[in-house]
């Protein structure tokens, strides 16, 4: 059996059975009068039921990329013609009807039709004066309907075909890497890899590591010809990424063959495309970088809830056998003690939390003043690339930079951006830490309660994420979790990555008509030129500095970096103040148990412990079916991803 079809049903018999235990657990804990489970572990059941995956699709002009997209549709209808599709991303989404949309940077849409793609395709911005709005930038066309291979849970981001233009590359980088699970890089078998391929390939590799490999046009050269310049592609993204990559097998595919095997029904046709081949192994890719995860995450969430529970039932069951009433009395004691040191220490107007809110602001105002400093003209951006200005030493290279000069400015602030929001909640998941800790403690003494089965609690990892620790601790719905984890990525910057890059390609285009104008009129002397591309920094700078951290005097919103900090403090406060409160919730209805089990006579002591008795059982049996999985996902991860 081919390797990528075994990965695959392996990886789909591993998300059935932690959809299976996630049921069993959010069932058992209702029957068990157990606290609910974790907003975050329905979420992820979710995702694991949707099983869906967002894929975008690069690649250098005329390597076959638009072909292969329709070849999975079905039918040509996507735009091919270079000077049309240069534009835009067109998002395919298989359905049972046809729709098309244009999905705006502020997540609004407007519906169009199938005649209007093509004009679409090349505009960028809906008509604006000035510094567009975000209902005014399309982030890309959607486009649902019947798809012949496309498989029914994936959907495809087909990105224009690009030349070597740095620009374009950077653009697709920032702005769209991070809405995929994956990306798929398309090359030819006319010719092994270029430089500026791999170029492109080195600037996705900043975002990602998922990025599966095509080779098209297999059927215009013999099998003996495709199949070397299959072997050198996969021995020069070897050697130039190495463990960089997540696989680095080229998949060949026929993309004239697939159209016309959706044309006629030729099952030979499709043989002869490797289709089959390839759905297979792309099915089983999206499951290692990103459907691994989901169940991976899935189930530590599973695990370390199942060991919260299973404390909270052995103590029920230690209190009803305790036979002093002494100590049961002291257990209740000491859980009302835990409750209101919790409630004064978090609570509205405690002190612990005060000083939480107060580091936390502190941090915000930190990356506020970093943007602010880096964002100047003598700042770290500006100063490195007036550096490199500096250093140039030919009318020729400062030409040369000046067509990159653009990108790379826009595609460094983004970066710095990012970085920024990074440190920021790496800050921030440092300070979360007491918190969580006195959230896990408010439960009691996690030895308190007695080992009835004989069996030694799982021990809970304590090396995930910060944003994972959050999402453990607190349950943060999909929203909250989006809010603050998803600010980690460019993703849920778009509305502040897309302007200055839309910024900065037309100003390149404006940079090449006074340049191509002053080299054709006289050729000006090295210094002039260096200082005219020096003022031509300044005012990129100026643009990008405006998009971040200007106010917009027009609408009355703060800068973009401001109104980040903001949601972000706002965003932790709300699920601080919701941890808290569910959580002195779930201390209370505790102690209301203990204080009815207190009123149990002899015999209905004995007989409820037995209850608990079995419930433990039960519960210990699905820890060792998460425990199970765990496993499972772990040997899953090792498996080869090429043929054996």
């Amino acid at each position: 059996m081919n390797q990528a079809v075994k990965n695959l049903e392996q990886a789909e018999a591993v998300r059935r059975r932690t959809l299976s235990a996630l049921k069993g657990l959010t069932e058992k804990a209702e029957a068990f009068e157990l606290p609910a489970p974790l907003d975050a572990l329905d979420q992820y059941r979710q995702k694991l039921e949707d099983n869906t995956y967002q894929v975008l699709v690069v690649g250098e002009a005329k390597r076959g990329k638009s072909t292969f997209v329709n070849a999975l549709i079905g039918r040509d209808l996507l735009p091919t013609d270079v000077d049309i599709a240069t534009s835009q991303v067109f998002r395919v989404c298989p359905a049972e009807r046809e729709a098309y949309r244009l999905r705006f940077e502020d997540g609004s849409q407007m519906a169009i039709t199938a005649a209007d793609l093509p004009r679409y395709g090349s505009q960028v911005l809906a008509e604006a004066e000035g510094v567009p709005r975000l209902d005014q930038i399309i982030r890309w066309i959607e486009v649902d309907g019947p798809v012949s291979f496309l498989p029914a849970n994936v959907r495809v981001l087909d990105t224009p075909g690009l030349g070597a233009l740095y620009a374009a590359h950077a653009q697709i980088t920032h702005r769209f890497v991070p809405h995929a699970d994956a990306v798929i890089f398309v090359l030819e078998s006319q010719a092994p890899i270029s430089e500026p391929e791999i170029k492109f390939v080195e600037m996705i590799l900043e975002a990602t590591s998922n990025v599966l490999f095509v080779q098209t046009k297999i059927d215009q050269f013999c099998k003996e010809a495709w199949q070397e310049i299959q072997k050198r592609n996969e021995e020069i993204l070897r050697q130039r990424f190495k463990d960089r990559l997540a696989d680095v097998r080229v998949w060949p595919i026929s993309s004239v063959n697939l159209r016309k095997a959706a044309q006629t029904g030729d099952d030979d046709l499709l043989l002869v495309s490797r289709h089959k081949e390839l759905a297979a192994a792309l099915q089983a890719f999206l499951f290692r970088v990103a459907g691994w995860s989901r169940s991976a995450q899935a189930v530590f969430l599973a695990d370390r809830y199942h060991a919260e529970s299973r404390t909270a039932l052995e103590q029920r069951l230690n209190n009803l056998v305790e036979e002093s009433r002494e100590k049961r009395a002291e257990t209740q004691r000491l859980a009302l003690e835990r409750r209101r040191q919790f409630d004064a220490d978090w609570g509205e107007r405690g002190q612990k939390r005060r000083e939480l809110l107060e580091k936390i602001q502190k941090i915000s105002l930190l990356g506020k003043q970093h943007m602010r400093q880096l964002l100047q003209p003598d700042g770290d951006i500006g100063s490195k690339q007036q550096a490199m200005i500096d250093g140039l030493l030919s009318l020729e290279a400062v030409s040369q930079h000046a067509q990159t000069l653009p990108a790379v400015v826009a595609s460094s602030a983004v970066q710095s951006w990012r970085e920024t929001v990074e440190n920021s909640q790496q800050h921030c998941s440092e300070l979360l830490l007491p918190f969580l800790g006195s959230v896990q403690a408010l439960a009691g003494p996690e030895d308190a309660g007695i080992d009835t089965l004989g069996v030694r609690k799982a021990a809970i990892p304590i090396d995930e994420s910060w944003l994972d620790k959050a999402r453990v601790a607190s349950g943060y719905s999909t929203a909250a979790s989006t809010v603050i984890g998803g600010w980690a990525t460019i993703l849920a910057l778009t509305g502040v990555v897309a302007p200055p890059v839309a910024i900065a390609v037309g100003a390149g285009a404006a940079l090449f008509g006074w340049m191509h104008g002053w080299r054709s009129a006289e050729r000006t002397q090295l210094k002039a030129a260096k200082q005219e591309l020096s003022r031509h920094l300044a005012s990129l700078i100026r643009q990008v500095h405006k998009h971040f951290l200007d106010v917009n005097e027009a609408s009355g919103r703060f800068s973009l970096v401001d109104e980040h900090f903001h949601s972000f403090e706002r965003s932790l406060t709300e699920q601080i103040d919701k941890l808290v409160a569910k959580k002195s919730a779930e201390a209370q209805a505790e102690m209301d148990r203990l204080t009815e089990q207190a009123k149990l006579n002899d015999e209905q002591r004995k007989i409820k412990a037995e209850q608990l008795r079995k419930q433990l059982t039960e519960w210990h049996g699905l820890g060792q079916e998460i425990k199970a999985i765990q496993f499972e996902l772990r040997e899953l991860e090792r498996v080869p991803t090429s043929k054996e």
